[in-house]
């Protein structure tokens, strides 16, 4: 496949007469000519037009054809347009130079015609083929970027996942650390899930996780990182954030859960779906590692689970009660 009528070329010559006997012959074949006197003027036009390729004469006034030519292969805008030379010197050293200043073709004048044609063709027709392979290039980059992005997501709850969370959890730690910026983290598990599972089917389950994400993603900041740590388990990094204030949060999802009035009735703690969640934070007076705060935030979340659930803990002890209990 090659270009067919349409492409636009560029003519910049200096001679008028020059201009019209290439205009007309290109113009039969079907291309859209545009022209241009001298080289400041071809080089606007490039790169106003973008044409799909030029013939450049050498011999012009104010600058040559070879200062216009590097000049178009320095701009990422023109560096792509094939550009033949058409001129009437033929010298050896002429046509190195000519090449070595990034030209595809050399045709010398008087110019034959077909010669012309077959050039301008082949090399279109090249362009053409490299403009489809950077196309598919740029399509696969962004379809490969857009697949890195799902690859970090899980697909069920609509949030990110365990590796993603690693990741993120680690560049923020160091930025905390280094600008001296508290966060802290929520641990959070669905109360007795798996004999939810087991009672109305992994299906219903399913549509319980996919509520539960939900209800994260409205309660959350946008700032705030929401993932699935594992099974049933959410964590959320809160940037800026202290460990009271995260309670205030996580009281906020309890409360939104608990009006969604999930029925639970394999629970023994409630006949709604309930949470019970931890809390850690980064002390700036006591520096531990990011393995420490999730490590801190997983106790807090099991000494809830071991007093009773449906409750937030704060690690250190301090176990916060949430005040609108569910069922």
């Amino acid at each position: 496949m090659e270009y067919k009528s349409g492409a636009t070329i560029l003519i910049v010559d200096d001679d008028k007469l020059n201009r019209i006997f290439l205009t007309k012959l290109l113009e039969k074949e079907g291309y859209h000519v545009v022209q241009a006197h001298d080289g400041y003027e071809g080089f606007k036009a490039a790169y106003d037009l973008k044409p799909d390729l030029m013939l450049l004469d050498v011999i012009m006034p104010k600058t040559d054809g070879f200062n216009v030519c590097k000049a178009l292969k320095r701009e990422p805008n023109t560096k792509d347009i094939p550009v033949i030379f058409v001129t009437s010197r033929a010298d050896k050293s002429d046509i190195v130079s000519g090449f070595q200043a990034g030209a595809v073709d050399f045709v010398t004048k008087p110019v034959f015609m077909p010669e012309l044609l077959a050039r301008v063709r082949a090399h279109l027709s090249i362009k053409f083929y490299a403009d489809q392979l950077r196309q598919k290039n740029e399509e696969l980059e962004e379809l490969n970027h857009l697949l890195k992005h799902l690859s970090k997501k899980d697909a069920l709850m609509e949030i990110w996942n365990r590796g993603a969370f690693d990741i993120e959890l680690e560049k923020l730690h160091n930025l905390s650390i280094r600008y001296e910026r508290v966060y802290s983290l929520i641990f959070a598990d669905i109360d007795y899930f798996k004999p939810y599972n087991d009672y109305y089917g992994h299906q219903a389950g399913d549509e319980v996780l996919k509520e539960v994400g939900r209800i994260f993603r409205s309660a959350c900041r946008a700032t705030d990182f929401i993932a699935r740590y594992g099974g049933e388990e959410i964590v959320v990094i809160l940037p800026e954030t202290n460990a009271d204030q995260s309670v205030k949060l996580g009281n906020r999802i309890m409360e939104m859960l608990c009006e969604k009035n999930i029925l639970h009735e394999k629970s023994p703690l409630s006949n709604r779906v309930t949470l019970t969640m931890g809390i850690s934070e980064l002390d700036l007076n006591n520096i531990v590692s990011y393995q420490e705060i999730v490590k801190m935030a997983d106790i807090a979340l099991y000494e809830g689970k071991n007093n009773g659930r449906n409750t937030i803990v704060i690690y250190n002890n301090k176990i916060v009660f949430k005040k609108q209990g569910a069922g």
